[in-house]
């Protein structure tokens, strides 16, 4: 098992999330 594919689909999870969450906001604000 290779926790770097682990590691690396997490921050890829994590970053979606975020820019998600930052294109909804300034969508909103609009």
């Amino acid at each position: 098992m290779h926790w770097y594919f682990i590691i690396e689909g997490t921050i890829l999870v994590a970053l979606l999330c975020v820019i998600t969450v930052l294109f909804w906001d300034t969508r909103r604000r609009q």
